[in-house]
């Protein structure tokens, strides 16, 4: 009798609670205030928080290609996030300190990992020059965001890979919703000609920020969705979907006419040649160091033959890519490299603690020389960042920060080699980790000239990626591979 009490009770809340709800929300729309119609929404998540994070990290991942900055809706309020991504993964962080202080932490395994322990580092010193920071406020805000893309992004998500189902379901969550903003994109070029690139460049707006972007989330999925459209442990329905995201990916990467996401799928391509030839490492580092000589020897004959090259950028294929040699003429060439000079100019003012995270866009100005200047270039310098991630670093986090970012690189290459060459080869992990380090390489390439790890859309692919093969190096086996056949749920 208690029980059915008990249940009677409880239905009799959530009526009671829903009907309230109901009458206050459309109190708040009425005098539109629209606050109250997220409501059921956040429930939803901290309901999944309490009861399975790993679930939650897929629902952020499948919201992450969609998300919105907040200023589209508040314009005035002062500070800016994404949403609904950013709220959720502020939400899944404290509650990963929440279970580390009930003593249910990370895997020790994880912590102790190089590539983790260089990330930590990363942290640490992010935090330390944040505290010497020009601008601490902005330099707070940006150790936050990157607080809480890591920890759901990476040290969550490898515990989420330790089911190599996961994997897959981590791409499949992002594309999923990605695929209607290609075909956005798509058609708003469609509208106005497929080769109008001024349309292109505008065409992923609001969902990301320009074509610069949008190319370099492509250009991350590329190889990893090919991957999965030849696995033949899927069935032919699922790797139909994968092939149709192949066409979408590729089509979508063809028409961004994003250089950087071009010539970082080409260096990806390239290894994946040099590591299905089996070519030595030694030999590969040889010839590298041999190309690298000549090179310099011909260094002066370069300089002069690109110092002819006039071609902007432009509506053409062929045309576009000429126009990436061009630092003479072509005014997004040629403002990236006074973006570069005044980085390394800050740099040489602080080489140890930086300016502070973030501070690049609000100190950078002074340091531009007049003969570096292009149209594109302003007094105030509030046009953007130092388009390059390790430039970036270097002026705004000294030495060590620059270093510790390079360690993240430099470890977690390290670590796909050693969990491919111990693989078998035919396995899904030597599949996996293939696919995550080609993914990554494509954006350590594009990187070089942009710079996109403040972003929700990339740095889930790029912390995740990085997860994925931590995870399989601590939780797959070494010499023997126990493959799943039931690959198809």
């Amino acid at each position: 009798m208690l029980n059915i009490k008990k249940i009677l009770f409880s239905n009799f809340g959530i009526l009671i609670t829903t009907i309230l709800f109901i009458i206050v929300n459309a109190y708040f729309v009425l005098h539109e205030n629209y606050i109250f119609v997220a409501v059921p929404f956040f429930l939803f998540i901290l309901y999944l928080a309490i009861l399975s994070l790993d679930k939650l990290l897929l629902v952020v991942i499948y919201f992450v290609p969609i998300s919105l900055p907040l200023d589209m809706f508040l314009p005035d309020l002062g500070f800016n996030i994404q949403l609904p991504t950013e709220p959720i993964l502020l939400t899944i962080t404290l509650f990963i300190f929440f279970r580390a202080l009930i003593g249910q932490g990370i895997d020790h395994k994880i912590i102790t990992h190089p590539v983790s322990i260089a990330i930590i580092f990363n942290l640490f010193w992010i935090l330390v020059t944040s505290i010497f920071s020009c601008l601490p406020l902005i330099s707070f805000k940006f150790l936050l965001s990157r607080i809480w893309f890591v920890f759901p992004f990476y040290f969550l998500a490898i515990e989420v890979f330790k089911n190599k189902r996961n994997i897959p379901r981590f791409l499949w969550a992002y594309n999923f919703l990605l695929l209607l903003i290609i075909g956005i994109a798509l058609g708003k070029l469609l509208q106005s000609g497929l080769f109008n690139q001024q349309i292109a460049h505008r065409a992923p707006e609001p969902f990301f920020n320009d074509h610069t972007e949008y190319g370099a989330v492509m250009a991350m999925l590329f190889p990893f969705s090919i991957a999965l459209a030849f696995n033949k442990r899927f069935s032919f329905g699922i790797r139909a979907f994968n092939w149709f995201i192949v066409l979408a990916l590729g089509t979508a990467i063809a028409f961004s006419y994003c250089r950087g996401a071009w010539v970082g799928i080409l260096v990806s391509f390239i290894i994946y040649l040099l590591i299905q030839t089996k070519i030595n490492f030694k030999w590969f580092f040889a010839g590298g160091v041999i190309l690298s000589l000549i090179l310099l020897n011909l260094k002066d004959d370069i300089t002069s033959k690109l110092s002819h090259n006039k071609q902007d950028s432009s509506m053409e294929f062929s045309k576009h890519i000429k126009s990436m040699s061009n630092y003479k003429t072509d005014e997004s060439n040629v403002e990236r490299i006074n973006r570069w000079k005044s980085a390394i100019r800050m740099f040489y003012e602080k080489p140890i603690l930086g300016w502070g995270p973030g501070t690049y866009t609000f100190k950078y100005a002074p340091y531009q020389i007049v003969q570096d200047k292009t149209q594109m270039s302003t007094n105030q310098g509030n046009k953007g960042n130092a388009h390059s991630e390790y430039i970036e670093t270097l002026a705004e986090s000294g030495i060590f920060g620059f270093l510790s970012f390079l360690a993240i690189i430099t470890f977690t290459l390290i670590t796909c080699a050693k969990v491919y060459r111990r693989s078998n080869e035919n396995s899904q992990t030597r599949m996996f980790v293939l696919s995550a380090a080609l993914g990554l390489i494509t954006y350590y390439v594009h990187a070089l000239i942009n710079d996109f790890l403040l972003n929700d859309k990339v740095s889930a692919l790029f912390w995740g990626f990085t997860a994925i093969i931590v995870a399989l190096d601590i939780y797959s086996k070494k010499n023997l591979e126990v493959e799943n056949t039931d690959q198809n749920n």
